[in-house]
């Protein structure tokens, strides 16, 4: 698999990306499956890899999470932090590939999602 060919695709997908993430009402949404797993687990520190344009990162942090979000696409975090910063939360991004995520972000996280793809990790051990 070609990770720059990975890049690139999401990069060209970006400025249509919100279309697939937001309800039907316009509010940022979270994957009901990570949803149901927060609420169980009650994770005070989530990483939110794979974050697209950082709406559910965002609806997250506004509901009292400590959110640090992660994309393979430069365009997809740019839009991340302009959404960010237009809700004022100062959440941090991070342009990374799921397999550079230890190199780049030395943070600890009592939870780790994809919006498509459930990664938990509780405790240290992947559920």
């Amino acid at each position: 698999m070609s990770w720059k060919k990975t890049e690139a695709e999401f990069d060209d997908f970006a400025e249509n990306y919100a279309r697939f993430i937001v309800s039907e009402h316009g509010r940022a949404v979270v994957n009901p499956g990570c949803q149901a797993a927060i609420d169980r687990l009650k994770p005070k520190k989530i990483l939110d890899c794979a974050c697209g344009e950082g709406r559910s990162a965002i609806a997250l942090k506004s509901a009292g999470f400590a959110v640090h979000g992660s994309d393979i696409s430069p365009k997809m975090i740019k839009l991340a932090r302009r959404n960010d910063c237009d809700a004022g939360l100062r959440i941090p991004f991070t342009v990374a590939a799921l397999h550079e995520l230890p190199a780049k972000i030395s943070r600890r996280f009592d939870f780790v999602m994809c919006h498509y793809l459930i990664c938990i990790l509780h405790g240290g051990i992947l559920l």
